[in-house]
Order: C-alpha cells, then sequence, then structure tokens
C-alpha cells in the first residue's frame, strides 16, 4: 500500500464521470525498488458514481492500470531520480477523454502519522437519477463501460451490474432493457431481473469474436406502468480481454539474405507475428527472443559466405503475460557472396610454342583459382595483356565454364620478323573488389617456329587483255610468286576451257588452244584460270594465283533467225512475220544485219528487213497450196560474215492472220494403236507356244521305217506315252500312293541276270558314214538288256490293288499253257505290242 499526499478531487461537473482521479497526485514509497506487479494504489470514485469501473491507459509502458483503476508495475522498476511521472488517460462513453498527472516519489523510510486507509470494496451498483419535476425534458443519462471477462466458467447466466432505483424501499418496482444483445439480436445474451435490477450474461463471451455489446434503454416503471426514473440512454459493455490465444508468426519460415562481411548492427530481415488478444494489453503484446521489434540484425563482423554460406535461426515470439504463450518459427539466411576474393594465376609462368602464320591458333590456357561462387560476376574473370602485344598480335577471352583465359593469335606471326613474344597478363573480376586486394598477373613467352611458308602470288589477281583469234603459243603473260624460303615451280591448277599453259620454271602462261569469248566458259568477256605456285620439298606448300583474261571480240560469227519450231502461215493472203536475228559477237561486230533467200525460195517468198535492221521480214509472195516447205534465209553482218538458217515453214489451208492448220495426230491414240499391235504379237506368240505344244503331243515319225512282220522286239519307237489321249490313263500319284502303301510282296529267291552293257558308237562327224552308224547301234539296241521285252526272270514291284492289266507276274515264258488267251494285249496299246506278238496270235 501507499500513502497519498494532495487529494485534492475535482468536482463532478468537471470531470464527468472521470471526476474521481486525483489530479495532479503524488505517491510516495518507503522503497527506491519496485517488484513485478506491485501494487500502487486504488482510486476512490464513490465521490462521483456507483461504478467503479473505467477503461485506462497509462502513457509509460512500464505501469498497467486495470478496469477498476488499480494501478500495477510491469517490470521491475528501480528509481534513479528518486520519481517518477507518467500520465493516465480515461474515456467517457460517449468519446471523452480525460488525462490525470501521476507521480510517484521515493521517500526515506519514517511516516508521517498519516495511514492509508483501506479502499472500500466497488459496488456493483448503477443508480438511477432522481425523477424529473414539471414539463421540463432532461437528457437522458449514460453511464460508465461495464466490464466482463471472457471465457467465463462456471453456471450462467451471471450477474453483472445491478440497476438501483433512489426511490423508498417499500416501492413496488419493474426494470427492463432493449437493444442489441437484449431483444434485438443476439437477442437473450444480456437479460435483466425485472424486480432486483441485475442484469445478467446468460453465456461465455469471446472478446475475439466480438469486444464490445450496447444495450439502449434501462427503465425503471412502478407497477402500474408509470415511469418511475428518468430511463438511461446507453450501457456499454466491455469484454475484458484473457490471455487465451498464443502469438503466431506469418510465415513458418522466414527467408532473408545477408552481404558477407556486413558490419554490426546490419539489419537483414523483419520477422513479423500477431496474436488475436487485444493489443493494448500484456495478453495482445509480445517480444521477440532474438530483439523486442523483430527485427534481425548483424551482432558481430566476421560473416564469411566461404565459411558458411547460409544461417537457419528458430527464432521465439511470446506475450507479454507472464504466463503467457509463445510460438516459434525458423528464419532462414543466406549469405551473399561479395568480391572478397580475389582470382589468383596458378602457375604464373607460361612458356608456348606457336607456329608462324597461324591465325586464331589457341596459345595456351591460363588458369586461375577464385573462391568467390562461381558463375556470378564476383567469380568470372576478365583478361588483359598488359605488355608485350604492341601490334595486337594476340588477344585473350575468359572461358565462361572453367574461367580459364584464353590466349590467342589474332594476326599470322612471322618468324623472319620477330622469334619470341613476351606477354604480361592481368586478371580481375567483373565487379570491383569488396576489400582492397593486389591484381595477380602471369608472363606468357611465346615462341614463334618457322613454318614452309607458301607461295605468294603479285598481284594475287592479274588481268591481262588479248584477243580471242590469238594464235597458239601466243605469250601471254609472265605470273610469278615469291617465297621466303626456297626456289618454286609452277603449274595450271584450275583452266575450265584447256586454253593455257604455263612453263613450271619461268611461270609464262601461252596459249595452248584456240580462245573463244562465246565459248560458256566466258563470263562477261572475262575467262577465270588459276595458276599455282608450289616449293620442291617433302611436304611442299603451295601458292594460288588468280589469271583473268579480258578477251577481245573478233568478228568470227555470222548472225543468225532467231526462230523456234515450225513456221505456220495462211496460203491465202497471209500478213508477213517478223523474226529475230542474232549474233554472238559484240556489238561493234554485230548489226545492222541484212538478209536474202537462197535457191528456189526466192519465187514465192520474199524477205526484208524492219527499220532497226535487227529483225527479218517474211512474206509470202505467191499463192501456195497447203504443204510444208524449207526457205534457207542468209544473214550478214557488218562485216559481212554470214550464216544459213533453214525455216521449216507450213502453208495452211486458210486466210489472212487466221491461222488455221490440221492438228498432228493425237499423242494417245498413236499409242493405243501401238498398245494395240503389241497385244496382237503377244497373242501370236501365246497362239504358237500352244501349238508347239500340241505338237509335242503328236506322235512321231520313227527314226526306221516300222516292219509289221519284224518281231524280233529289239527295237520300238516309244515316244507316245501314256496311251494317248485315253480316259484309263493311270495318275502317278495313285501309283506312287500305291507304293507307298504296298504290301511286303517281293521275292528274294531268283537274282536277276546281269548283262554288260553295250557300247554304242557315237555320231560321226562324216555323213557319208551316217549309214554304218545306224546299222551298228541297231545291233547294240537288239542285244541291249535294258531295251523291253525282258525275257530274263524279273522281280516286279507291287503296282498297287485292282490294276486293269492285273499282276505282271502271273507271266512267265512257259508256252505249254493252252488254256491261256493273250488276245486282249492287242487291246492294250502299243507298250504291249511285242508281249502281243510273242503270246498272242493263236497257235502260231
Amino acid at each position: 500500500m501507499c500513502k497519498r499526499v494532495n487529494t485534492e478531487k475535482l468536482s463532478c461537473k468537471q470531470a464527468s464521470f472521470l471526476c474521481c482521479f486525483v489530479q495532479n497526485s503524488k505517491v510516495e514509497f518507503d522503497s527506491n525498488y519496485f517488484g513485478l506487479l506491485t501494487f500502487f494504489f486504488s482510486v476512490d470514485f464513490d465521490i462521483c458514481t456507483d461504478q467503479n469501473r473505467f477503461l485506462f491507459i497509462c502513457d509509460d509502458n512500464r505501469f498497467k492500470v486495470e478496469i477498476d483503476g488499480t494501478i500495477k508495475v510491469k517490470h521491475d522498476i528501480k528509481l534513479h531520480h528518486g520519481q517518477i511521472n507518467f500520465s493516465i488517460h480515461g474515456w467517457h462513453s460517449v468519446g471523452k477523454k480525460i488525462t490525470s498527472r501521476v507521480t510517484v516519489e521515493y521517500q526515506r523510510p519514517h511516516h508521517t502519522g498519516h495511514e492509508l486507509n483501506d479502499q472500500t470494496e466497488s459496488q456493483n451498483i448503477q443508480m438511477f437519477p432522481h425523477p424529473s419535476s414539471g414539463l421540463k425534458r432532461h437528457k437522458r443519462l449514460t453511464i460508465r463501460p461495464i466490464g466482463i471477462p471472457e471465457n467465463q466458467r462456471g453456471q450462467f447466466p451471471k450477474q453483472v451490474v445491478q440497476m438501483k432505483s433512489e426511490k423508498p424501499k417499500n416501492s413496488i418496482l419493474h426494470y427492463s432493457i432493449t437493444g442489441p444483445g437484449a431483444d434485438l439480436p443476439p437477442v437473450g445474451l444480456f437479460i435483466i431481473d425485472r424486480d432486483s435490477g441485475w442484469i445478467l450474461v446468460t453465456e461465455t463471451l469471446d472478446r475475439e469474436k466480438q469486444s464490445e455489446y450496447l444495450v439502449t434503454y434501462c427503465t425503471c416503471c412502478f407497477y402500474n406502468g408509470t415511469s418511475a426514473q428518468d430511463p438511461l440512454g446507453i450501457i456499454v459493455f466491455v469484454v475484458m480481454d484473457e490471455n487465451d490465444n498464443k502469438p503466431e508468426f506469418i510465415s513458418n519460415t522466414f527467408i532473408g539474405n545477408v552481404n558477407e562481411g556486413s558490419q554490426p548492427g546490419t539489419s537483414v530481415m523483419t520477422v513479423t507475428a500477431t496474436d488475436k488478444d487485444d493489443p493494448t494489453t500484456d495478453n495482445g503484446m509480445f517480444k521477440f527472443s532474438v530483439l523486442n521489434t523483430g527485427t534481425i540484425r548483424v551482432i558481430s563482423a566476421g560473416l564469411d559466405r566461404e565459411n558458411v554460406s547460409e544461417y537457419t535461426l528458430v527464432i521465439q515470439v511470446a506475450d507479454m503475460n507472464v504466463a503467457g504463450f509463445s510460438n516459434t518459427a525458423t528464419a532462414s539466411i543466406a549469405v551473399l557472396d561479395q568480391n572478397d576474393n580475389a582470382p589468383q594465376f596458378n602457375p604464373t609462368n607460361y612458356i608456348q610454342n606457336v607456329p608462324e602464320n597461324a591465325v586464331d591458333f589457341e596459345v595456351v590456357r591460363l588458369i586461375v583459382t577464385d573462391n568467390d561462387e562461381h558463375h556470378t560476376p564476383t567469380w568470372n574473370a576478365k583478361y588483359r595483356i598488359v605488355k608485350g602485344n604492341d601490334g595486337g598480335n594476340f588477344g585473350i577471352t575468359a572461358d565462361p565454364d572453367s574461367n580459364d583465359g584464353i590466349v590467342k593469335t589474332i594476326k599470322g606471326l612471322d618468324f623472319e620478323a620477330k622469334q619470341q613474344y613476351i606477354l604480361l597478363v592481368t586478371v580481375e573480376n567483373e565487379v570491383p573488389f569488396s576489400t582492397p586486394s593486389s591484381t595477380s598477373t602471369a608472363t606468357l613467352t611465346v615462341t614463334v617456329e618457322d613454318v614452309n611458308e607458301a607461295p605468294v602470288f603479285i598481284p594475287p589477281t592479274l588481268s591481262v587483255p588479248v584477243k580471242e583469234d590469238v594464235p597458239l603459243n601466243t605469250f601471254i603473260a609472265t605470273y610469278q610468286a615469291k617465297d621466303p624460303d626456297i626456289e618454286m615451280k609452277y603449274c595450271i591448277g584450275n583452266d575450265p576451257a584447256g586454253w593455257l599453259n604455263v612453263d613450271k620454271e619461268s611461270g609464262i602462261i601461252t596459249v595452248k588452244q584456240a580462245m573463244d569469248r562465246e565459248s560458256p566458259f566466258v563470263k562477261n568477256d572475262k575467262y577465270t584460270s588459276l595458276i599455282y605456285a608450289y616449293d620442291n620439298v617433302n611436304h611442299p606448300a603451295t601458292g594460288t594465283g588468280t589469271l583473268v583474261l579480258l578477251l577481245e571480240d573478233v568478228n568470227d560469227n555470222g548472225p543468225v533467225v532467231d526462230v523456234v519450231g515450225d513456221v505456220h502461215f495462211c496460203n491465202q493472203k497471209p500478213p508477213p512475220q517478223e523474226f529475230s536475228v542474232v549474233d554472238p559477237d559484240s556489238v561493234g561486230n554485230a548489226g545492222p544485219f541484212r538478209a536474202e533467200l537462197l535457191r528456189e525460195a526466192r519465187m514465192n517468198w520474199a524477205v526484208s528487213m524492219n527499220d532497226t535492221e535487227n529483225k527479218i521480214i517474211l512474206s509470202m509472195a505467191t499463192q501456195l497450196p497447203p504443204a510444208e516447205y524449207q526457205i534457207i534465209v542468209r544473214a550478214y553482218d557488218n562485216g559481212n560474215n554470214y550464216q544459213d538458217t533453214t525455216l521449216k515453214v507450213i502453208a495452211c489451208d486458210c486466210t489472212g492472220d487466221k491461222i488455221h492448220c490440221p492438228k498432228a495426230g493425237n499423242p494417245a491414240t498413236v499409242w493405243l494403236a501401238v498398245l494395240g499391235s503389241l497385244c496382237a504379237v503377244f497373242a501370236l506368240l501365246i497362239i504358237l507356244l500352244l501349238w508347239l505344244r500340241r505338237m509335242r503331243r503328236v506322235k512321231k515319225e520313227t527314226f526306221l521305217p516300222e516292219d509289221d512282220d519284224d518281231n524280233r522286239g529289239s527295237l520300238f519307237n516309244y515316244n507316245e506315252e501314256g496311251g494317248g489321249e485315253e480316259d484309263n490313263t493311270y495318275e502317278l500319284i495313285q501309283l506312287h500312293r500305291g507304293l507307298d502303301a504296298r504290301p511286303r510282296l517281293y521275292r528274294d529267291d531268283v537274282e536277276p541276270s546281269v548283262m554288260p552293257a553295250p557300247q554304242y558308237q557315237p555320231r560321226p562327224a562324216n555323213p557319208d558314214d551316217i549309214m554304218s552308224f545306224i546299222e551298228d547301234n541297231l545291233k547294240m539296241a537288239d542285244n541291249d538288256p535294258s531295251v523291253p521285252p525282258y525275257d530274263t526272270l524279273l522281280v516286279f514291284h507291287y503296282e498297287g490293288a485292282g490294276s486293269d492289266a492285273g499282276s505282271l507276274s502271273s507271266l512267265n515264258s512257259d508256252s505249254s499253257g493252252g488254256d491261256q488267251d493273250y488276245d486282249f494285249l492287242y487291246q492294250w496299246g502299243p507298250r504291249f505290242k511285242k508281249l502281243a506278238d510273242m503270246y498272242g496270235g493263236g497257235e502260231d
């Protein structure tokens, strides 16, 4: 408790409902140290009004004022200067602000004899004003806001405030309220006991859902309904905050960055948190574990990306309540690279050989190291040749991938001019160094190697005028090259028309073949050829020179009539026709032209020149019958050179310029005729082949005259096979199947006779010996055992069941079987004629 000095109070008229503030209050304490939540004093409200709960704000955040006027310490405080001054602000329910000044002072421990009185317990009672007398109007009185804690537990409804009249106690009064929260939405949140005047809340309130409620028109009436007091205008119920929400970061992870090497105090990033509780109380105010402001700063020097490229911090936020809530989040801070590492050559000395005359030749790669982040402007190298490159023979670029310095030749080096170059190269980054650093240098020694240089023609292109009709072997020019090394020889490199020849020792060029300006190899009167010069070493180098002959025209060509295809005229009153005259010679050796007709064409045709004398005019002199005519036109140029042109003129049966000639045969019709002829020939070939095939089936004439009485059975004509076209011929397929399916019918008790084969004589070359040839071979055939019939015992294969001829095994050489009749053998065809002669024929 504390003592109050100077207790002068303001009147109700001066301070409205805050009149109970002690103006310029001065509080003295016996100690200069105040602990957390130390109770100071409570303001007495009994003089002005029955309500003792208000809304206050203190301008010193080390103190807080409860709604009942109690001032408390929020933080540990020590009075270094003996006192603290601050202000307390309060608000009227209609918005009017009233302020009071408070002084907290430290006093030595002795007492003045004045003792502090205990503050009386405040009464939650609102008194109605006295009733009005007469017809004078009075403004409705607005009472102070009434606080209700949120999240109340226990049994509902709960009493909030009692409305009480100053009428005698024996009066019977009734109380009522109206407005939002009473009889308007949310209906029934606040109710009033009509007899006692207590206003009750019916359910738990949530400040985060709604922070205040306005209930209007609280009236006090007698039992008969007449007004006993003036009505109150507005009752404000303020929901008092409770620390029921934890602070929350707006993001679980915060991403930031800071340059390496940043100085202490450098702001890195700001993290943000929110709290649904009242921001004017400890429940809604929070602090961070990094800094109370939520700003992350660098606190010490030494940030180096090459050592640590990223920091991950766990940050915490908590509200100001002692037993409050807290929450955490992650802050990821990347250290941004700065150019604090200079590129360094490694090694710093290079020696390299370069062949002379090589252009864009890679001399060497200079290697550098840089600890800064790769492929960034702080790492990308920038090279310069600061010494030794006076002639601009070398250039250097950076490899974008490896950051190496690539030194190349821009110009060809000349061994005969300079044999060695010493280059000094420096390297930097694309951006300046962030810290003072020395520039690294490298020394490159380049030695030029001598190579066999190609001869060089002087000039590279030589133009020589020459007439096109110069004789063979005519001198044209001497075209030579120079070689700084050794001697050289010459040859023709490219001579499209084959007109030139070059002396391999001297380079003298002469005419090898007759030249023609009108040749297709000549373009714009210029003939281009290439001359080579080469040295005589193991690996010769070749130089190339271009020779251009400027051919001067001579009148060596006669003009011709330019006609394409046939010329058509009507044979009756035809108009003349013009045709151009062309001369391949130059203009000076061409027109003006003249023309004439040759031979019999002069009798029926006429020719003349147009006004410019560059075209001929051909006309029909006499009417001719429709036919084709050959007209020879001789054209002369200005040098009397001429050339004959044959025109094929077709005279058609028509009149004037309406030329109508019978069209030639339709190509499609011709092709159809040709195709028809081919089809006819093809049909004839098919018929011929069929006829030849048929002839093969016809029996040929026997080799020798056949004798019907000859029964020797030694020589037969077997040209006819299969018995002709008889229907009972046997199919080989059936025979083959019969052999495959035959039963095991064979004999192995008789061995067949074996006789030597006869030796037939070859056909003689002399035709006179042909008769002897036939007779000798005939005798051989009679004794040939392989020629049918076989008069020896033979073993025959099974030929299938049901054969029309029966089994041949039943035939034998026994002549005693008189009951056997073999006349049917004559009906079996020529194959069985010999058997029929042997066994048939009756008794013979």
